[in-house]
Parts: structure tokens; C-alpha cells; sequence
């Protein structure tokens, strides 16, 4: 998307200084503070005659940077300001490179090689550039077809999830209370191909087949949503994993070879594994609805319903929970 907006944005440069009915002269430093009445501190911004294009150095988290950048509002705006000088004739200059963007976003990326793709014959070289929202027909055929294998192999994998809950036979998983860890680590490894191939499905398609614009902001949120939120479900199977396999390695450290000595420490290890779990996947989440555009200050007041519904609704649960939580630390009970 930078490489895009960075593009779109020298195009308008281009038309804005070919077509200036004044010319425009860039003030370097010594320029702005000489325009400031002698100040010390030059001018905050700087914006190009009869365009909405500044530089500033105002930057977030940097209050002591000195040096010009296009400003937010700037970058934001990019994409509107191309539209409006897209259609225009091409520009006799020799810097216009009218043809600049349409070049890029029509490449096919990296699946062929620039010679190769430039000496097909320009008759097919035609049926494959057809645009289709911004893309060509080449490029919406080929990630259908990734996005196809992507979705069969996910689905799949969900299957196979689905199944150790509801058939552990189907996956040839023993059924008793001591390889339970055998069960966790399967889910563990079936939710983790999940994780991988969204990484990677999102890579090929953005710099691989080369989407741009709306169709490339689509699928990367998309895949976003997907990779975290199966981060999220893959960590907390992890510690459950890991918390069955330290559950067994310890009720053997003691001594112990009987279900009731491992159902006694699976009581006391798995919820604070489950709990290490919810955490962190709560911070992924968070992660999340950050990239997808929440203000910190929305996510953080979305957090505190939970904690108020918990507040009004489940206080006697939890009391229970932390109740069975210390008879399981202090045994104050013994049979007999």
C-alpha cells in the first residue's frame, strides 16, 4: 500500500508542477526561517501553492524532529487526488512517466519474470491485462485459485478440529484420562498449518500476484482477522498442551501412576495453563482491533464490558472457581 500511495502521490507531483500557473519554488530551511520574521523555530508545515500537499514536522511520539514529511492528512487524501488527474492527457515532460502506476499495478509480480511476461505476444498480453477492479483478469484468476486452495485446506484442518471433540477414534487418538495430552498436542498441531498458510496466502497475494488498491486493503484484513484470531485459538491449545504434558510429568516425578493422583494435579495446573491462555489470547485480539483501525481508547472501553458483566452477572461463579482453586492448593480435606 506505500509503495502505491508513493506512486500515486509522484504522479500528482507531477501534474501539480506541469500545470501551475505560478511557479513553485521549494523553500529550503534557511528559507522558512527567513519567512518567519527571524524566529528561531521555523514553520511547523509548508503546503504547495493551490494544493492540499504539505510537509510538516509535526510527528507522533517525536516532538523533537526537525526534519519535513508529508503530513497525515496528505498521505490520507492521496488516493482522491489521483483520481481527479487520472484521465488527464499525458505530460510532454521528461519526468512525467505517465504510464508509471498503470505499470505497476498490471504487472503480474513475481510469478513470471518481467523479460518473459514483456515477450508474450500482445494479443494475449491484452486478454490477461482486462482490468477488473483495478487488477487483471490474470491476477483475479490467480487468486481465486490460491484463495480456493487456501479455503479447502482450512476447512479441512477445521474438520479434523471438529473431530477431536466429537470422534476421537476418527483420528486413532487413545481415550482415557492419562494421554489426554495426546489430544491436546493433535489440536495443537492441526490449528497450526492454519496459522502458517493465512501468513502466507496473505504474502503471496499482496506481493506475489501483486493486488492493489480495494481489493489488496480486502484481503489484508481479511487475513488479519483470520491470523489472529487462529493465533489466538493456536496459543491456547499450546498451554492447555502444555499444561497436560507438565500435569503428567509431575504426577510421575512423585510417584504417582493412578488417574486420581493426575486428575488431582490437572486440577491444580490446567486452569492457571487455560488462564495464561485467555491472556494472551485477550492481547492478540487487542492487536487486532488496532490494526483494523479502533482508537486504543475505543478497544480499552470495549474491554471493560466484559469486566462489568463478570462484575454483575458471575461473581458467584468465580467465587466458586477460586473456592475450588484452594481446596485443591491446601487439601484441608482427606478421605476418611
Amino acid at each position: 500500500m506505500t509503495d502505491e500511495a508513493a506512486i500515486q502521490l509522484k504522479h500528482v507531483l507531477v501534474y501539480v508542477f506541469s500545470h501551475s500557473h505560478q511557479p513553485i519554488n521549494i523553500p529550503s530551511l534557511d528559507d522558512l526561517k527567513s519567512s518567519d520574521d527571524g524566529s528561531s523555530n521555523p514553520p511547523a508545515s509548508w503546503r504547495i501553492p493551490g494544493t492540499a500537499i504539505e510537509l510538516t514536522t509535526v510527528i507522533d511520539r517525536d516532538t523533537n524532529n526537525e526534519n519535513y514529511y508529508f503530513s497525515s492528512n496528505t498521505v490520507s487524501s492521496i488516493h482522491e487526488m489521483y483520481d481527479e488527474i487520472q484521465h488527464q492527457l499525458p505530460i510532454d515532460q521528461p519526468y512525467a512517466t505517465p504510464y508509471f502506476y498503470k505499470d505497476f499495478i498490471f504487472a503480474p509480480g513475481y510469478l513470471i519474470p518481467p523479460k518473459w511476461y514483456l515477450m508474450l505476444p500482445a494479443g494475449i498480453r491484452r486478454v490477461i491485462e482486462i482490468p477488473i477492479e483495478g487488477q487483471t483478469l490474470f491476477q483475479i484468476s490467480c487468486a481465486i485459485i490460491v484463495f480456493g486452495f487456501y479455503l479447502f485446506a482450512s476447512l479441512w484442518l477445521f474438520g479434523q478440529l471438529i473431530a477431536t471433540y466429537r470422534d476421537s477414534g476418527s483420528l486413532q487418538i487413545p481415550v482415557s484420562d492419562w494421554p489426554q495430552d495426546n489430544v491436546a498436542w493433535t489440536r495443537v498441531l492441526i490449528v497450526l498449518p492454519v496459522v502458517l498458510i493465512s501468513n502466507l496466502t496473505d504474502q503471496f497475494i499482496d506481493n506475489v500476484i501483486n493486488f492493489t488498491g480495494l481489493p489488496l486493503a480486502f484481503s489484508t484484513y481479511f487475513f488479519y482477522i483470520v491470523f489472529y484470531s487462529s493465533s489466538s485459538v493456536f496459543v491456547f491449545y499450546l498451554l492447555e498442551a502444555i499444561g497436560r504434558s507438565g500435569a503428567e510429568l509431575l504426577t510421575r516425578l512423585r510417584g504417582g501412576h493412578s488417574t486420581l493422583q493426575l486428575q488431582r494435579i490437572s486440577n491444580l495446573v490446567m486452569p492457571l495453563s487455560r488462564a495464561a491462555g485467555l491472556l494472551v489470547a485477550v492481547v492478540l485480539i487487542y492487536r487486532l482491533l488496532l490494526l483494523l483501525g479502533l482508537p486504543a481508547s475505543t478497544v480499552l472501553a470495549f474491554s471493560a464490558v466484559p469486566g462489568l458483566a463478570i462484575g454483575l452477572g458471575a461473581s458467584k461463579l468465580l467465587g466458586n472457581l477460586f473456592a475450588g482453586l484452594s481446596i485443591q492448593t491446601d487439601r484441608p480435606l482427606r478421605v476418611g
